[in-house]
């Protein structure tokens, strides 16, 4: 499973609906294309950060450069 973490529902919310919450064409690809792999990763979102992390083999962070 892929769980991302983040303080703004709005974004959080794009997620979950497979929407990228930024413009990027690999990230946008891979939330909307309908390939039996990206289903299985099982993308969702959260505000709860503690819950996102527990049991993780690892983390990403990603910070905005704007």
């Amino acid at each position: 499973d892929v769980c991302s973490s983040d303080l703004i529902q709005e974004r959080v919310d794009m997620i979950s609906n497979r929407n990228s919450p930024i413009q990027d064409d690999y990230l946008e690809k891979y939330l909307t294309d309908d390939v039996a792999d990206v289903r299985k990763l099982n993308p969702t979102a959260t505000l709860d950060a503690e819950a996102a992390y527990k049991g993780t083999d690892f983390v990403v962070i990603v910070a905005s450069t704007k």
